[in-house]
Parts: structure tokens; sequence; C-alpha cells
């Protein structure tokens, strides 16, 4: 059966059907055809790879800026010295999962080879068109750096954070320094906020235009590491706000549930689709589903959680475990408690799973499992838990489509 497309649009207004456009649901209304459906939900679902994001990270030498990057991506893709060697070129470090996204490492004024009367030209400003900057440093900020600061805000109209790293080597010297034995961490913390604060002050910098975060680049749930990510994500205009959310590593239970809250439209939609098409009989349970759309969705949130094996090793060297532990411990509670999940993972670990190769990836899962998903589907789908999602959807979408049973199911 064909099938009648209507015209396309560049911005489709979502209805009240979780995040399903009225252009979908009268696609699915003429035809119902489930993989048609889906390709056009892939289609809007992926505009976000298409945006390309240019993030300027800024200061001086030894400052923290590679572990920064490397701690935001969940990848060491910069390279972390030790040596004081001043970063004199502005240095690339594309996003290892998208290349749209790259995060410049960037040399801060030194008052010789970068002054601030040319700075902006110095770092290539015009070209690469920073969408935000990131300033840098492990004390206090510089006359310099709020220069940067206030002229990114002012003229060029750009958002910026400070950042303030080594705050563990910063609490560690004060408690040494404190021989009356008071002083906690909590303490520490904020007499290092407090004196970076009174620095800008007396700086004449004007507290309202800048956020500060103080960060442990080693332990991202640790001070304001998580507050930054998500300020990031969700300062940032939609469509660049989504990419960020996408591919910002996921090591803060904050940016988990704004990944988490992004996926529930999708999760719908994709479920829609899956059982327009009900293309594989569910044994014994009266309901048919689509594996490959299953499959898919299932190798996508792995892929965009990072914990397919390639984010978990990833994980694993930053936060400086054992090779194997925490793919052991991830294995583990996923036998126990998502069995389809573990399986889908498992039988894909030979293939490199990225935003391009989801669907080759499903498609060797399903051809390989699909009667052993088939009945782990069947396995999981208790009563209590379709007719519960049931009494949520079906007054959006029983009109639309007949195999709700499919649609609770999936």
């Amino acid at each position: 059966m064909g099938i009648t497309r209507s015209t396309p649009q560049q911005n489709l207004d979502p209805v009240e059907l979780g995040g399903i456009s009225a252009d979908l649901k009268n696609l699915l209304e003429l035809n119902g055809l489930g993989k048609e459906m889906f390709e056009r939900i892939q289609e809007e679902s992926d505009q976000w790879k298409k945006v390309k994001i240019n993030i300027a990270v800024v200061g001086q030498a030894r400052q923290g800026k590679s572990a920064l990057i490397n701690a935001l991506l969940g990848s060491e893709i910069a390279e972390v010295r030790e040596d004081g060697v001043c970063t004199a070129e502005v240095t690339a470090y594309p996003h290892p999962r998208s290349e749209n996204i790259v995060f410049w490492d960037v040399p801060g004024i030194d008052g010789t080879r970068h002054r601030i009367e040319t700075y902006f030209d110095t770092i290539n400003y015009a070209q690469n068109d920073y969408d935000f900057f990131i300033i840098v440093t492990r004390d206090v900020f510089s006359d310099n750096a709020l220069k940067i600061a206030e002229k990114v805000n002012r003229e060029l109209n750009k958002r910026f954070y400070l950042v303030r790293t080594h705050v563990d080597e910063s609490i560690k010297k004060m408690f040494k320094l404190d021989k009356s034995r008071t002083i906690t961490a909590k303490k520490a913390v904020s007499s290092i906020r407090r004196k970076i604060e009174k620095e800008m002050e007396t700086n004449t910098f004007k507290s309202c235009i800048f956020k500060l975060y103080l960060v442990n680049n080693y332990d991202p749930s640790k001070y304001d590491f998580p507050k930054l990510q998500k300020d990031i994500c969700k300062d940032a205009p939609n469509i660049i706000s989504e990419a960020l959310k996408l591919t910002i590593s996921a090591r803060s239970e904050e940016l988990i549930e704004l990944k988490y809250q992004m996926f529930l439209p999708r999760l719908k939609m994709g479920s829609l689709a899956s059982a327009a098409t009900a293309a594989v009989p569910v044994p014994g349970f009266g309901a048919s589903v689509d594996l490959d759309i299953l499959v898919y969705e299932t190798c996508n949130y792995l892929f965009s959680f990072g914990l397919d094996p390639k984010g978990i090793r990833a994980y694993e060297r930053l936060l400086s475990l054992d090779e194997g532990d925490l793919e052991r411990d991830l294995n583990n509670y996923l036998k126990n408690h998502a069995p389809f999940v573990f399986f889908v993972r498992n039988k894909s670990l030979d293939v490199d799973i990225t935003s391009e190769s989801l669907w080759t990836t499903a498609a060797t899962v399903v051809k390989s499992g699909g009667p052993i998903l088939a009945k782990m589907v069947a396995e999981q789908a208790t009563s209590e838990a379709v007719e519960s999602t049931l009494k949520i959807f079906i007054p959006v979408i029983g009109q639309i489509i007949a195999g709700s049973i499919s649609f609770g199911l999936t």
C-alpha cells in the first residue's frame, strides 16, 4: 500500500499527543503505517544532528580546561597536561559521537601574544562564532578573564559561565591551615565562593550578569558540576538544548532527569509506530509489536545515556576504575531487572553503536534473536502493567489506532 505524504513543514507544531506533531497524526490516521511513520518521527527527532555548536573553553595553562572538557563529554578527548605548557593556539575537540559539536580550548589573555584589544580576532571568533563561553580558573578570576566575560555579555550578547576548578585541592589546603579544626567542607566551599564573588566586586564586575560554578572535574557529582551541566543545556535555544542534552555526559542526577524527560514524548511516539506496524506476534498475548522499532529505541536509549559498552569504558577511565568494573555491575543489574535490555545490549556488544549505526545494530540483533525477544516481551508484559499504561494513553490514542493493546505492551 502506498503512502500519501503531506507537504513537508519546516516546523511541525506539536498537538496534545505527547509530542506527536499534527502532521504525524494525519499520516497515521490516513495510512496506519508504523514503519513509514517512524521514519518521519526519526526525521523530526534527528534535526539536532544537523546543528553546529561551538563552545569556547577559555583560560590559561593548568587551570583544568582539558579535564573539564573531558568531564562534560564523558570521554577523554582532550589531553590533560601537567607540564605547564601554555595553550598558545585555539584547539578544536569535536565530540567523539557528534562531530558537529565542538569544544574549543581557547588561550586566555596573557598581555603579550593575546591582548584584550585584539583578543577576539586572535581566537577566531568571527570564523568559529562560539555559541557560548566557559571561562575557567583554578583560583580567582583575573581582570583579563572578567574583561572577556563582560565583552562576551555586553558586545557579543553571548552566554558565559565562570568555572572555578580544583575545589578539592583548595579545601585540603584550608583544612591544613585550620589549627582549631572547626572548618567543615561546606564552610570551606562557601568561603571559596565568597572570596571569588568579593574579588569580582572589587573589579566592578556586575554580579547580576554572571553564573559562578565550583567544580571537581574528576567527580562530577560534587559541588556545582551538576548545576553547570543542567544550566548549559537549559539556557540554550530549543534545538541546541536538545543536542546538548543528548551528547553531554549524563554523570549527574540532574542531567539524567533532563534526558529522561526529553525521551518521554519519543517513547510514546515509538510505541505508537510499533503498534501501528504490529509485525511480530507476541506469544500468548494476543498482541503484536514491531521488534525492529523496539530494539532500535532500546539501543538509542543505551547510546544516549552512555550505557553502551563504549560509553561504559569511557566512564571507567574517567573515574579511574578497573576496566570491567562498571560493565559487570551494569550487566548484573540489567540481567535481574531488565532482561530485554540485557539481551539487546549483549547482542550488540560487537557493534560500535553510533547515532548513525542504530538501525544496522537493531537489524542485527533482531535477526539473531527475534523469537527470543518476542518471548521475553511476553514474559515481561503483565496485564497490570499494560492496563495501567492504557489508562493513561487510550484517551489520547484510542481513536487513532486499533492496536491499542500493542501500544500499551510496547
